[in-house]
Order: structure tokens, then C-alpha cells, then sequence
């Protein structure tokens, strides 16, 4: 694979075909991770049995610690208070200051948590995963299947329009749906078994969380889940690579077209490395300039001219305000630019080794 003859010919489709951009933004909206905010919980009281917990109030030691003294008397109290034996030795040498905090935050945070509400928020956000994730799975067949479909177009020198990707999008729908959703929902049952061990030892110990031994056990079992979830999460992408095109180029089932994804990348496993760790790169380097490096110069622009007065402030509020709209119709194309280089490269490595292996059938 030559990635500099790779890169010139994405830039081509990318530049030429403006129409892609769209259906790219789609798949980014579609790809950003599902949230859901929790800051509706204005308070605990149903949950807890005293009523006149101030959340910000309970916590203010942790978060707006007046001195190092305060935190350090702050703990010596709650080691007295929950009959905790004081060693005869200094502060710094009886806890460190990780343990310290800890044990501040679990002790202020036992007085508005109880189990079943620890219960309940896990399972509405359970709830909320499983249903963000359907819906970003639907908008994502449509528009994954759209902007494949509409690069090959492009790379066959066939017409690109907003019509004929819609057409790529609904074609072959149900096993382009099944592909993204029955591997995710396989992947996302491992990730919450593995998972649910930490939770319940969390819940079960809550008390206690800042144990030495517990602390302990979760950064082991946290630290294997991690790596565990690496590994599948690589197999994972690079054998959804190819089987997505299949399922798309070659109108496959999604068993065939995952059956299939999974043999290209085992052959073809350097280049599909190689390719993620240049776009990877490209990608990061691409935000670096064009966002973070502007958003440090005008976070700096902004902090001197508030040094200037308070008509300053209210003059870059006003600034910000009306540019936000432009910023974020502009950015919407930045992005969906950005998507269709990236699966343009991908579309270019699928056709190279397609025709390597001898399967391509013409479609």
C-alpha cells in the first residue's frame, strides 16, 4: 500500500465531491459517544433520609480547600469521628495525600448516596446506553452505508449525488443493521461483564472504598479489563473495516461480510495497522492546529483583554455569541470533510485488497 498515492487520491474525491461532506457529518453525529445527564438531579432528598443535604456544601472541603491545614484537619476529624486509631506518627507518613482526599470525598458523599440509589442510577444509565445506542446505530446504517457507497461512486468516476448515496444508504439496510449492531452488542455484554465485578464491589463496599486493599483490587481488576477491552476493541475496528464495505460493495449478509472482514484483516493486518496509525496521526495533528492551538491563542487574547475591564468582557461575550452559530456550521463541514478523507482511505485499501484476493465480482 502506498499511503502518500492513498492520501493524494482522497484529497481528490474529498475535494471534488462536496456532497459527501454531508452524509461524513451524519456518521460523525452518529458515531459521538450517547450520553445522558444526570444534572436533572436537582437533589437526592427521595433517595436519602435526610432532607436538608446541600450537595456543594457537603463537598466544599474537597473542592475549595481554604489551605493544606484545613484538608489535614478535615481528615484528622474523620478519623475520630469514625473511631479510626491515630498512629502516633506525622500526617504525611500515616496517609498520603491520594488516601487523604479519598477518604474526605467517600466520607461526604455517604451523607447524600445510599445503595439504592447507587442501584438505581446504574441502571438508568444501563437503560439510557442500551436506547442512545439504537438510535445511533439506525442513524449510522443509513449514513455509513450513504458515504461508502458514495465514495465508490466517486473512485468508479460515477455520479455523486445526494440521491444516488441515499440509495447506498437504505440499500441492504437490514444486514448493514445487523453487522453494526449484533458484534457491538456482543463486545458491549463482555465490556459489562467484565465491568460489573468493579461496580459491585463498589456498591457493595462503598463504605470502605478507601481501604488500601480494596483500592487495590479495583485498579487490578480495572487495569485488566482495560487491556482486555484493548485488544478486542482493535480486533473489533479492523474487522469492521472491511466488513462493512463488503457488506456494502458486494451486498454480502452480515455474517458473510463479517466472516469475510475478519480474513482480509488477518491477511492484510501491517497495512490496516499502518493505515490507522497514519490517519490516527493525521487526525491529531489536523485538530492541533485547526483547534487547539487557535483556541490557546484566543483563550489568551481573551484573559488580556479582560485584564483591560469589564467592557472588554462584555464585548467578546457579545463577539462569542454571534459568531458561535457561523463557528459551528463551519465546523460541521471541517468535520464531514474530515470523515470522508478518512473513509476514503479506508474505501482505497478495501478495493487494493479485494482485487489482491481475487473476490471483487464487479458490483
Amino acid at each position: 500500500m502506498d499511503i502518500v498515492k492513498t492520501y493524494k487520491k482522497s484529497f481528490e474525491i474529498t475535494k471534488k465531491f462536496k456532497y459527501l461532506w454531508i452524509v461524513g457529518f451524519a456518521v460523525a453525529v452518529s458515531t459521538a459517544s450517547a450520553g445522558f445527564n444526570f444534572n436533572s438531579f436537582s437533589s437526592f432528598s427521595d433517595f436519602n433520609n435526610n432532607e436538608n443535604v446541600n450537595v456543594s456544601d457537603s463537598l466544599k472541603t474537597v473542592t475549595n480547600p481554604e489551605s493544606i491545614d484545613t484538608l489535614k484537619g478535615s481528615v484528622n476529624s474523620i478519623n475520630e469521628a469514625s473511631g479510626v486509631k491515630k498512629e502516633p506518627k506525622s500526617f504525611e507518613e500515616e496517609k498520603t495525600f491520594f488516601l487523604s482526599v479519598l477518604k474526605v470525598i467517600i466520607y461526604n458523599l455517604n451523607g447524600f448516596f445510599s445503595v439504592s440509589m447507587l442501584w438505581f442510577l446504574f441502571a438508568v444509565f444501563i437503560l439510557s446506553f442500551v436506547f442512545g445506542s439504537f438510535i445511533k446505530i439506525v442513524l449510522k446504517t443509513w449514513s455509513l452505508g450513504a458515504l461508502i457507497g458514495g465514495i465508490f461512486n466517486a473512485l468508479f468516476d460515477k455520479k455523486v449525488s445526494l440521491k444516488e448515496m441515499s440509495h447506498y444508504g437504505k440499500r441492504n439496510f437490514k444486514e448493514m443493521f445487523l453487522l453494526l449492531f449484533l458484534p457491538k452488542l456482543i463486545l458491549s455484554t463482555i465490556a459489562f461483564v467484565l465491568v460489573l465485578p468493579v461496580v459491585l464491589i463498589v456498591i457493595l463496599n462503598f463504605k470502605n472504598l478507601s481501604s488500601p486493599s480494596i483500592i487495590v483490587l479495583l485498579l487490578f481488576i480495572s487495569m485488566l479489563d482495560f487491556f482486555i477491552l484493548f485488544v478486542l476493541s482493535i480486533l473489533y475496528k479492523g474487522i469492521m473495516a472491511y466488513a462493512e464495505r463488503l457488506c456494502i460493495h458486494q451486498r454480502l449478509s452480515w455474517e458473510d461480510a463479517f466472516k469475510s472482514g475478519f480474513l482480509m484483516f488477518k491477511k492484510n493486518i501491517m497495512d490496516t495497522f499502518l493505515l490507522a496509525i497514519v490517519n490516527k496521526i493525521s487526525k491529531s495533528l489536523f485538530f492541533l492546529v485547526f483547534i487547539i492551538i487557535p483556541l490557546i491563542i484566543i483563550s489568551v487574547i481573551v484573559m488580556g483583554l479582560s485584564l483591560a475591564g469589564e467592557v472588554f468582557i462584555l464585548l467578546m461575550v457579545i463577539v462569542s455569541v454571534v459568531l458561535f452559530l457561523p463557528f459551528m456550521f463551519v465546523w460541521s463541514f471541517f468535520l464531514g470533510a474530515l470523515n470522508t478523507f478518512e473513509y476514503t482511505t479506508w474505501n482505497i485499501l478495501y478495493l487494493e485488497k479485494v482485487k489482491e484476493m481475487e473476490v471483487i465480482d464487479g458490483r
